[in-house]
């Protein structure tokens, strides 16, 4: 797990292996964000916000879009060790979607069963089953013999 002197390190980490004219067009041309920003100018900005000296900060919106990019997430990761949060997990859409399958034939399982349950109790159930269960017994059992 990864630790940071600061954010401007975290920063860093994120943009890791990627130069900032590739980051300017990503943000321009790819995400958007920048549309019609002079790539020079663009580069110029992302090396601004990643220079503790400069006082250029990127947005959250800059930063999410960069993530996608790079796939690293040091600046989520920092905010959540400043904040005291546990740090998220990319999402694994094939594990979601086998969880979600198995959540649902629990489900199902559970439903036939309890389907299953309510059938015997309420007299519907074939009369093999029904013939299992103790027979109810009369009330009198609990009057006692002699009435005061």
């Amino acid at each position: 797990m990864n630790r940071y002197v600061d954010g401007y390190e975290a920063l860093r980490q994120m943009c890791w292996g990627h130069d900032a004219y590739a980051i300017a067009y990503h943000l321009a041309e790819v995400d958007g964000i920048w549309k019609g920003r002079d790539p020079e100018r663009g580069a110029g900005r992302v090396r601004s916000c990643l220079s503790r000296e400069k006082k250029e900060f990127f947005r959250m919106s800059e930063i999410i879009a960069i993530t996608r990019l790079t796939r690293q997430y040091d600046a989520i990761w920092f905010m959540c060790d400043e904040l005291g949060l546990s740090r998220p997990q990319p999402t694994d859409v094939a594990a979601q979607v086998a969880q979600l399958r198995e959540t649902i034939d629990d489900a199902a399982r559970r439903l036939a069963g309890a389907s299953d349950s309510l059938s015997r109790l309420s007299g519907d159930a074939p009369p093999a089953i029904r013939g299992r269960a103790p027979a109810p017994r009369p009330a009198s059992h609990f009057r006692s013999e002699t009435r005061h």
